[in-house]
């Protein structure tokens, strides 16, 4: 489902890619425009985060500290993907997403969307990408539509336990909850999402596989969003990434960010 919306975006020109990069000045913040708050090494804050005080997690830096220092890092050292970095949102679009999905969009993912609709080509490991709005919707959407299908079926095949679903089958792994919220993608069909579910989850990240349904990691980067762009922005200073494995920093001869195995070097 990920690269046909994703090809649908790009050819009607909103999502910001390598050919934005390549066509844009790499030296010049697409955030940065006439009348918007600057801070420190040309970058600047959404208006609708100006003068707010910043949400705080349980992580060591707030969302907006991560993301500058990840701005600030790649501006220097990956120049492509920093040009790529997209426009923040606004607010009457995470209002319309909250609509759409009818439901609330969490404190972290909000401040991360007013900072940046997304990532561009500021990838993690195995090829993830912040979604933008427009993608969180799409993806909700589908995947709830996919558990609605699955749910279904399974009634149809067990009519002797009604009452069971949608909760899964022994030993099968959770399908999809409308209390989770996809904001990263990869192009193999895999999410990460933030659950929204009372309980043990409530706020931590966690990981869909397309082939392996619905999980939880141990790995402290997933307590949260905060803690994610987090361990990114930290991963980009000492070039190491221990999420899925270990992946070393690579910056590619036209200045884009990528993660490696160690064994490709």
């Amino acid at each position: 489902m990920h690269t046909d919306f994703g090809s649908r975006l790009i050819a009607k020109g909103e999502f910001t890619g390598r050919e934005a990069a390549q066509a844009g000045s790499p030296g010049q913040h697409p955030l940065c425009k006439v009348g918007w708050t600057r801070v420190a090494v040309g970058m600047c804050l959404a208006p609708s985060l100006a003068g707010r005080e910043p949400v705080r997690h349980d992580a060591a830096m707030t969302i907006s500290d991560s993301w500058y220092s990840i701005e600030t890092w790649l501006q220097s050292r990956a120049p492509a993907t920093y040009a790529a970095l997209p426009d923040p949102a606004s607010n009457e679009e995470l209002e319309a997403l909250e609509r759409e999905i009818q439901m609330e969009c969490p404190d972290a993912l909000r401040e991360s969307l007013l900072r940046h609709n997304g990532s561009g080509e500021c990838i993690l490991p195995v090829f993830y990408r912040f979604s933008s709005i427009r993608q969180v919707e799409y993806e909700y959407k589908e995947m709830v539509k996919a558990d609605e299908r699955r749910v279904k079926e399974l009634r149809e095949r067990h009519r002797e336990r009604p009452n069971q679903f949608p909760a899964p089958m022994p030993g099968e792994h959770p399908f999809w909850s409308p209390d989770w919220i996809p904001f990263c993608y990869n192009e193999g069909g895999d999410l990460l999402f933030l659950s929204q579910t009372e309980g043990e989850t409530l706020g931590r990240v966690g990981k869909y596989g397309r082939d392996s349904g619905a999980s939880f990691e141990d790995n402290a980067a997933f307590m949260s969003l905060a803690h994610l762009l987090e361990a990114t922005a930290n991963a980009l200073h000492t070039g190491r990434f221990e999420i899925w494995g270990e992946w070393h920093l690579y910056v590619d001869s036209e200045g884009f960010l990528d993660w490696r195995d160690p064994d490709e070097f």
